[in-house]
């Protein structure tokens, strides 16, 4: 089995919006994608019941992405209490008050936060072979949760290999220029950890 790891949904959109997570108390700070919370927006707007709200919020999403200082507070103030519950998560940065916006969203919100989340499955891979691989550098899910989601299933039995990945900014090649010190000390040492890895999931 192959995972490409993240614990807790909740967990990674804290860190999509507000670039800060933490490993034990641990803090890790990036800066957040500029273009990252639209997309989650656009992508998840299924779980906006009032189909007005989801016209307007996929309308200001476009706007944002391809207009970061356009001003939107007319279509702001069309949407239902709900709709703005919503956008105000979604432009909020502060870890502390994401995490009180999340909980004041619908039911159904919450319950596909938590159902999507491996956190709830870990049981289930008790005795089981799981690989986790991280981007070092990944601007969209934070490496820390790997190490919750490795730690955690170790702790019921599972059996995690993990790789931490510095060459990679979640799927793309991150764009060092090639030196020959770069080569010796960093492209060269990845390739042979990813052939490491990828000789272990194929013997698994």
């Amino acid at each position: 089995m192959f995972l490409g790891g993240y614990y807790k949904l909740e967990n990674v959109l804290i860190f999509g919006l507000s670039g800060k997570s933490n490993f034990h108390g641990k803090h890790f700070t990036t800066t957040p994608s500029r273009w990252g919370r639209w997309y989650y927006l656009k992508s998840n707007i299924e779980y906006i019941d009032n189909l007005k709200d989801r016209r307007l919020l996929i309308k200001i999403a476009d706007i944002r992405l391809s207009d970061p200082h356009r001003d939107i507070s007319e279509i702001e103030n069309e949407l239902t209490e709900q709709g703005k519950s919503i956008l105000k998560m979604i432009k909020q940065t502060n870890p502390l008050e994401i995490k009180k916006l999340i909980a004041k969203q619908s039911d159904i919100f919450k319950f596909t936060l938590k159902q999507m989340s491996p956190s709830k499955y870990l049981k289930g891979l008790r005795n089981s072979k799981v690989f986790l691989g991280h981007a070092s550098s990944d601007p969209l899910i934070p490496f820390s949760e790997s190490f919750y989601f490795r730690e955690h299933l170790k702790k019921v039995g599972g059996k995690p290999s993990f790789i931490m990945l510095n060459v990679l900014s979640h799927v793309n090649i991150v764009n060092r220029k090639i030196t020959v010190k770069n080569v010796i000390f960093l492209y060269l040492p990845e390739l042979l950890k990813m052939v490491d890895f990828i000789k272990e999931i194929i013997n698994a």
